[in-house]
């Protein structure tokens, strides 16, 4: 009898772009801990960017970019297909003024992405967006899997842009068993679709990565220093209320103790620049921008902060607990998965004044959060066991 010949499956892996981010981190995480044994895996990004090729994986082939074509090439397309004009009717629709909606104009991408010709076992579009568009309408695949990281209440995607890509994934993945929840609430036709999957996170490669040195700040022992690592988002992330709380305390304290670093970028950078300044703020609130890789920092700090009015699963908590940095947070839809409050964490109430409250007690009272610091040191945050379940849903 002849040896058994083992028949690796064909794995398709579509992502927008490697940038600072949970979902990165999550990406990141899972093809470094994938069995390249059972699996060829191939990845597409929209573009081909950043500096995260160190961090991958040696037998994960890295396709070439999906993003092809010149800018006016992909308006003609862009409005030969209707995409440009869909985009406009829901940026009106959603908001009554002339914008473009973002969520609509992920298909003008994906209209002008490249098509793969290779038919593949299961493709995974590892993001909402662009990346679950490109798997359901332009990839070729026996099963298709599609990921939201998001909470799908607080995020107000509308399900009417979405509905054609929902009909045709197989598989769709929520990252916290409150998103599965809201998920399966306000789309029951696809609940049966919808499960949920822990975003994949190893607790010994969160803290090799944090052991880089970086000598860029100086970081004063006598404060207490907060971080916080996202996107610069104010509609998500919330942290315009931060900076009126950390402006309100300036004058209901007479020693200021506090001081916050934040790591990320995006659209509301040049506003959350113009807040702290006009506030007087540039003492106690220190802009770092992108940091390709943020854990060293965060090992140099007190507290993780996280004012959002919306999250999925962030991974940048879990992140910060892992290197023995307990988290104060809002209360989104899992804070209360991530967070064991009292214990490793707080949660707080989702507004402005609970905000503040947190940080006039943080500033007078810290040896409170010094004793949850002790007790993480001899927790284990890591999740590698939800590779099962990706590994079930592949192979069925």
């Amino acid at each position: 009898m002849g040896k058994k010949i083992n028949i690796k499956k064909r794995i398709l892996v579509v992502f927008e772009e490697l940038q600072i981010g949970g979902s990165t981190t999550s990406l990141i995480s899972l093809l470094n801990n994938i069995d390249y044994q059972q699996f060829d895996v191939d990845l597409l990004l929209y573009r081909n960017s950043g500096d995260f090729d160190c961090k991958l994986p040696k037998e994960l082939n890295i396709l070439k970019e999906a993003n092809v074509g010149s800018k006016f090439l992909k308006f003609t397309k862009s409005l030969f297909y209707g995409d440009f004009f869909k985009s406009l009717y829901f940026g009106f629709k959603t908001e009554n003024k002339i914008k473009f909606n973002k969520q609509a104009l992920s298909y003008v991408r994906v209209t002008n992405s490249r098509r793969i010709k290779k038919i593949y076992d299961v493709a995974i579009g590892f993001q909402e967006g662009w990346a679950n568009n490109y798997v359901a309408l332009k990839s070729k695949a026996h099963k298709k899997i599609g990921w939201i990281h998001p909470d799908p209440k607080d995020s107000k995607t509308d399900y009417n842009i979405d509905r054609k890509v929902y009909n045709t994934l197989d598989t769709i993945v929520l990252v916290s068993k409150q998103c599965n929840k809201n998920f399966k609430t306000i789309y029951p036709k696809y609940g049966s679709k919808s499960l949920y999957i822990p975003n994949i996170l190893s607790q010994d490669y969160i803290r090799e990565l944090s052991k880089v040195e970086v000598n860029d700040i100086l970081v004063d022992p006598n404060k207490i220093n907060l971080v916080t690592v996202c996107r610069i988002d104010f509609k998500s992330k919330g942290l315009d209320r931060a900076v009126k709380a950390f402006g309100k305390i300036i004058n209901r304290t007479d020693v200021m103790n506090l001081c916050w670093y934040i790591i990320g970028d995006g659209i509301d950078m040049t506003k959350l620049k113009t807040m702290i300044k006009e506030n007087n703020l540039d003492d106690y609130i220190k802009v770092l921008g992108s940091k390709n890789n943020p854990l060293p920092y965060v090992k140099k700090m007190d507290l993780f902060f996280l004012p959002s009015r919306y999250e999925g699963k962030p991974m940048a908590v879990t992140e910060s607990l892992m290197l023995g940095i307990p988290a104060i947070v809002t209360k989104y839809a899992s804070a209360n998965e991530q967070i064991n409050h009292g214990i490793d964490g707080i949660v707080i109430n989702n507004d402005i004044e609970s905000i503040m409250e947190i940080l006039l007690e943080v500033n007078m009272n810290f040896d409170y959060f010094k004793k949850m610091k002790d007790r993480l040191i001899f927790k284990d945050y890591s999740n590698l066991e939800a590779l099962k379940q990706i590994y079930k849903l592949i192979d069925n």
